[in-house]
């Protein structure tokens, strides 16, 4: 849609959020090896509660109420930037999710390539300097807290904040849980800011990918949560 974002309306974002059934993608793309999510961060982070882990409900009538709502009731065409061998089933999860997409009038075109060209180009541009329209990020927290979310994902300059996410208040949030040394004040902090970021829908929630490994009994290998093994660290007995 020429000089128009739809993304920009969150009517838009919400109608996009409504047409993913994300437990269909868990039974038929990932076996059964998923937790659908409503939040963009992992349990065992501080800050993810059960709560806040409760995805909206699948309802493509909804989508297609909001995106008439938005201006767009024949829905519009995007390109889906997608990596295929970086997360589990990713390239099949996008394949997916356009299906769904499209029962709502939105026609979505992959782009999917090997992870260092898809994460150079959504960082940084094409070769023409064009960013994605759309595109599938999974998001690690070796922190285990969630201020490194807000950091690299909402601050208005943060690295990694490619959709053009900017609020005052929660760039406010981001500085003061940095300092902040009493644990329920900061706390606080970080709930505002979930509260601000998922009212806004910024981004689309997915799932929570299991990470699953397998050795012979007596291999012993660390799981390590970026689901890279070190051999180095393995134990042969």
């Amino acid at each position: 849609i020429k000089g128009k974002n739809p993304f920009a309306d969150k009517r838009v974002r919400l109608a996009m959020y409504h047409a993913l059934d994300m437990d269909a993608i868990k039974d038929k793309v990932m076996r059964g090896q998923s937790a659908p999510a409503g939040i963009i961060t992992a349990p065992g982070v501080n800050g993810h509660t059960a709560e806040r882990d409760q995805r909206l409900p699948y309802d493509p009538e909804l989508s297609k109420k909001l995106l008439a709502e938005a201006g767009y009731p024949d829905g519009f065409e995007v390109t889906l930037d997608c990596p295929n061998d970086r997360y589990i089933n990713d390239e099949a999860i996008c394949v997916a999710a356009i299906g769904m997409f499209a029962k709502i009038g939105v026609d979505v075109t992959l782009d999917a390539k090997t992870k260092s060209q898809h994460f150079s180009e959504v960082k940084e541009g094409d070769a023409n300097g064009m960013t994605s329209d759309m595109y599938m990020l999974g998001w690690g927290v070796p922190t285990f807290d969630s201020h490194y979310v807000y950091s690299y994902l909402f601050d208005s300059a943060g690295s990694w904040n490619k959709v053009n996410f900017s609020n005052a208040r929660v760039d406010e949030l981001v500085a003061a849980m940095g300092v902040e040394t009493d644990l329920d004040k900061r706390n606080a902090m970080i709930a505002e800011a979930w509260d601000i970021t998922q009212d806004d829908v910024t981004y689309l929630p997915l799932h929570h990918q299991v990470v699953n490994q397998a050795s012979k009994s007596n291999v012993d290998v660390p799981i390590r949560m970026n689901n890279e093994p070190l051999f180095r660290f393995a134990n042969v007995n």
